[in-house]
């Protein structure tokens, strides 16, 4: 939050326009959706009459393919039962093997389908045509151009052959070294039920069977593929659009792993924009596809495509009117509030970045009003959470200043008050100062601390409220007390001290010495209560008296005559030691006007006010001020009261400022001393927040706020993080195991240490440490 900035409801960006795009989406989205439905609908329409069509024309050049085939197995059984055309006629005489030939040549004119045919004995190894006889090696290599690899494999094959085999183009590829443009049909020939004596090679040329496709395809773009029960490719037909041999393997896959046995439609064929069509041949086992690219239907659906896109123009352009139409009307009642909302928040203000100003500049009235209240809303939660966070930081600085008279303004003070929940609501404020009536080490000190700020906060019998400030740089905690007495009622304050002593007393088993400052009935008197207690505490511990020493009880307990109160003199020494300038000069200037109204000498007068002199340089000299450093001659050569008062004020000025830095030094070096000594000894395994508390004499409830004020952080969070750099810093540089890492950064646990460090790091510890070394070993090549 970095700059104030005026909201201004701007109308840059209309809501109408939102309405009108709102009604114009109402109108186009179903439009929309009906008109793709619509079009989606007639193009599968379309596209199924389509492919039921070519699965029509796919069926006829089945059954027309299987007609002929069936025709050259009539032919084949023909020849079988031919005597002019068996082994032992065609084979027992010249004139009987021309009889032969001329009778194969009688039976090839009556088909018409086939190119030609030949007719193989497996008792003789001979192949007659009507060109005449040759040997079966001879044969393939000429008629076939067989590779030499496969001619004595191809020989043994048709000597074994037992059912009708297909001859195609796959074939043909991988074993001939000729181009072969025909299929060839094999087809044994037996007797009765005997092993086959021969085979008849039908063969028809491709332009045939192109030509048959023609006639009942028409003009169908696309590729048909005929296969052999196998699987393999005998015959490939295209139109304007041919299968690459990758998308031809996809088919046989398809083949294979379905087991085609009937007509299908694969209107997806891997994901291809292809529609596929497959038909199986009972009688023969071919497998015919045929693959049609899909734009080919697209192409059929341009004059219903041009009609749906009329209508849809028109309804479209029907719609955008009522759409403006209608978001005018709606937008009349919400224009009115609009600008009323407008004129009502034109002044307001909030807090927004630099670079939200533009992205606010942009937003409709209705998303700026809601995006402020949700701002505003949202910071105060925020603010809320940070308050409350920051409450016991708050009460604390708040009751420290009221003791240190650094608050002025009592609205300020009453702001804070609410803010830090402190209810001082009582007529009469005072301060005691509690503290052990017997010293001891620091770890019974800060116990001690623990329990009385304790027992303070907790006790609910008192007749007042009571509110605890732990002391640093003394072993003492100050009470401020807020009652519900009269200023003169000196017994009621008293009893009620008392009763707060025999309470802290019975809970902690101390004896304690408490100093008391007088009643005041302002709060910004509280400082000058404070002070008149920590000057009854001193004299308590002087006098080792047991028990409570009120501020008003000292002069009492004086027996020598004074030249001035000896209320301003503790007053005026103790707000010396506390750096507090204002109840210092308030003070002197009372010790002043004492000395003034003495109706003694003149000697006398001089010696009272070299006794002043001499009581400053003591302090000086107490807490280790060199006072020639402020110029003291100045004061020593005064010559007459109103200038001795003049130049003592100014050193007095000096003085307190100076004791003010020395705290703040003071202070500056405890912190740094806490935070040094936890960074030595965070791997103690007895470190804790009672183990430092103990180590400063601290109370833990103050070394708690002092951590999170000064690190941001808790005490455990600060201690944890330490811990596991260390550890880190151990996985990545050393081999050390795991176990033996964990007892040096000071845990005992190690399943705790696991778990941590996995919410802390998001891995193990094992994997951290293969994780960086990995780093640093690629870092470092």
């Amino acid at each position: 939050m970095r700059n104030l900035l005026k909201i201004k409801i701007t109308t840059n960006y209309k809501y109408k326009y939102k309405l009108l795009i709102s009604y114009f989406l109402i109108v186009a989205t179903p439009l929309i959706i009906m008109t793709g439905l619509l079009y989606k609908i007639s193009a599968d329409n379309m596209q199924k009459e389509i492919e039921n069509s070519n699965v029509y024309k796919l069926n006829q050049f089945k059954v027309n393919l299987e007609l002929r085939i069936k025709e050259m197995e009539n032919l084949a059984s023909i020849l079988n039962v031919d005597s002019k055309l068996s082994p032992h006629s065609i084979e027992d005489s010249e004139y009987k093997r021309i009889e032969g030939i001329k009778q194969i040549g009688i039976y090839k004119a009556q088909n018409a389908f086939i190119n030609d045919y030949h007719l193989y004995f497996k008792s003789s190894g001979k192949v007659y045509s009507l060109e005449g006889q040759s040997s079966i090696i001879t044969y393939v290599r000429n008629f076939f151009g067989l590779k030499k690899s496969v001619e004595s494999s191809f020989i043994k094959n048709i000597n074994e052959l037992k059912v009708p085999v297909f001859l195609g183009q796959e074939w043909f590829e991988e074993n001939s070294t000729k181009s072969i443009e025909y299929i060839s049909y094999l087809y044994p020939i037996s007797f009765s039920n005997y092993d086959p004596y021969g085979v008849v090679m039908l063969h028809i040329r491709k332009s045939k069977l192109s030509e048959m496709i023609k006639n009942i395809t028409g003009h169908i773009k696309g590729n048909l593929l005929v296969f052999d029960r196998f699987g393999n490719v005998l015959f490939s037909e295209s139109n304007s659009f041919e299968l690459s041999s990758k998308d031809i393997n996809l088919v046989k896959n398809l083949i294979n792993n379905q087991n085609i046995l009937a007509t299908g439609i694969y209107e997806k064929f891997y994901n291809k924009d292809i529609s596929l069509l497959i038909d199986t041949s009972k009688n023969t086992g071919l497998i015919f596809a045929l693959a049609i690219p899909r734009t080919q239907f697209l192409e059929q659906l341009v004059n219903i495509k041009t009609l749906i896109i009329e209508a849809f123009l028109i309804i479209f352009s029907f719609g955008i009117l009522l759409a403006i139409v209608f978001s005018l009307n709606v937008y009349k009642p919400i224009n009115a509030v609009i600008n009323h909302i407008t004129r009502k928040w034109s002044e307001l203000g909030e807090y927004y970045q630099e670079e939200q100003s533009n992205f606010l500049d942009r937003m409709s009235e209705l998303d700026r009003i809601s995006h402020t209240v949700e701002i505003a809303l949202e910071q105060n939660r925020n603010l809320k959470e940070r308050i409350n966070k920051q409450m016991p930081f708050i009460k604390e600085q708040l009751l420290m200043k009221l003791l240190k008279g650094e608050i002025f303004d009592e609205i300020n003070v009453n702001n804070i008050m609410e803010l830090s929940e402190v209810k001082l609501d009582g007529c009469s404020f005072g301060v005691i100062v509690i503290e052990k009536m017997v010293k001891s080490e620091e770890r019974l000190i800060r116990v001690f601390k623990d329990k009385l700020l304790k027992i303070i906060e907790e006790e609910s019998n008192l007749k007042g409220t009571v509110y605890p400030v732990e002391l640093i740089q003394n072993d003492a905690v100050a009470a401020i007390l807020n009652l519900n007495i009269k200023l003169d009622e000196f017994e009621k304050y008293i009893d009620f001290i008392k009763y707060l002593k025999q309470v802290i007393e019975e809970v902690t088993n101390e004896k304690i010495i408490i100093g008391g400052g007088r009643l005041y009935n302002k709060i910004d008197k509280i400082n000058r209560s404070f002070i008149e207690a920590m000057a009854s505490l001193e004299e308590n511990k002087v006098r080792r008296k047991q028990g409570i020493l009120m501020f008003s009880e000292i002069e009492n307990l004086r027996h020598q005559i004074f030249w001035y109160s000896t209320h301003n003199q503790l007053r005026f020494l103790q707000s010396l030691r506390q750096g507090d300038k204002i109840v210092a000069l308030e003070s002197l200037e009372s010790i002043f006007n004492d000395i003034k109204e003495n109706k003694s000498s003149a000697l006398v007068i001089k010696y009272i006010c070299y006794d002043i002199v001499n009581m400053i340089i003591k302090f000086a000299n107490e807490i280790k001020i060199d006072i020639f450093d402020y110029n003291i001659e100045n004061v020593m050569k005064f010559s007459n009261i109103d200038e001795l008062e003049r130049e003592t004020r100014l050193l007095v000025e000096q003085l307190c400022h100076v004791v003010q830095e020395n705290k703040a030094l003071r202070k500056e070096e405890l912190n740094n001393k806490i935070i040094n000594y936890i960074n030595l000894n965070f791997d103690n395994v007895n470190m804790s927040l009672e183990k430092v508390a103990d180590e400063f004499g601290l109370s833990t409830y103050y070394l708690s706020r002092f951590f999170k004020e000064l690190t941001n952080q808790t005490f455990t969070d600060y201690l944890i993080d330490l811990r596991m750099k260390k550890a880190k810093e151990l996985l990545v540089n050393t081999d050390l195991q795991i176990k033996e890492i964990v007892n040096r950064i000071g845990y005992t646990d190690l399943t705790y240490f696991m778990k941590r460090f996995k919410m802390t790091e998001g891995v193990t510890p094992g994997q951290y440490r293969e994780l960086y070394r990995a780093k640093y070993n690629i870092g470092s090549r």
